[in-house]
């Protein structure tokens, strides 16, 4: 895809693979779940033609990155430390560089910010914003308390359930009839409701979307400008699936 790189680095004990581009200050792109480097794609092509060097990985357990097996390998600090040596290999001088994040990818990113903000010279993130855990609540008591015993994170701590599912559907099924055909009315499904007097999600960030939105009509906010500039890049850049 017009002349993208793929290279493996060596990072915090593991194999990462990176798609770049370009040449520049460096944008560091993390995905979301269940996605690869490829959500970034056209980011990675306009932002590189924009006087960027853009970088977007797969993260450890996706894709082309190594997969440890062992569950305890996967923690933020585990995956924080894979992107502080990854942010060293990409930029040995200055050791800092722009982070762009979404869903999964946005928590890591302000887990970054937060343990390594020396690592970051500007942050925008989609979707998700900073969230403040209950130390008395564990993470997964909590989505299953909001979503559900169906809600896919609370069904992937059954070992092999969500396995053995894929298995019986099958990947030309998912390919072809799910992905292709459902995701986009799925999705628009999804936001359509979200609107609807009398059945918001129960995410206070979902729920709080209409005010957010009349709220930034009349006042706007400050932020820094390599923030702004960052986020007027991102924006601007096609993400069509």
């Amino acid at each position: 895809m017009e002349a993208i790189r793929h290279r493996m680095v060596e990072v915090n004990g593991i194999n990462i693979h990176i798609a770049e581009k370009g040449k520049g200050p460096v944008i560091l792109f993390l995905h979301g779940f269940p996605e690869l480097w490829y959500s970034w794609r056209h980011q990675i092509l306009a932002l590189s033609n924009m006087g960027y060097r853009t970088v977007a990985p797969d993260l450890r357990g996706y894709g082309y990155s190594d997969i440890p097996e062992s569950v305890d390998s996967y923690t933020c600090f585990h995956i924080v430390g894979d992107l502080v040596e990854l942010i060293d290999v990409l930029d040995p001088h200055e050791r800092k560089v722009f982070v762009v994040g979404h869903d999964w990818g946005a928590i890591l990113a302000w887990f970054l910010c937060l343990f390594r903000p020396d690592k970051v010279k500007a942050l925008v993130n989609l979707s998700v914003p900073f969230l403040r855990f209950d130390r008395n609540i564990k993470p997964v008591e909590l989505w299953r308390a909001y979503y559900g015993s169906d809600h896919y994170i609370s069904r992937f701590q059954e070992y092999g359930e969500i396995e053995g599912e894929f298995a019986w559907v099958g990947t030309d099924r998912v390919e072809n009839g799910l992905v292709r055909i459902e995701l986009r009315r799925n999705f628009l499904l999804i936001f359509q409701c979200c609107y609807q007097k009398g059945n918001y999600l129960n995410v206070h960030w979902m729920n709080q979307l209409h005010c957010l939105v009349g709220y930034l009509r009349k006042k706007p906010i400050t932020t820094s400008p390599n923030s702004r500039k960052l986020a007027s890049l991102v924006h601007s850049t096609s993400t069509e699936i």
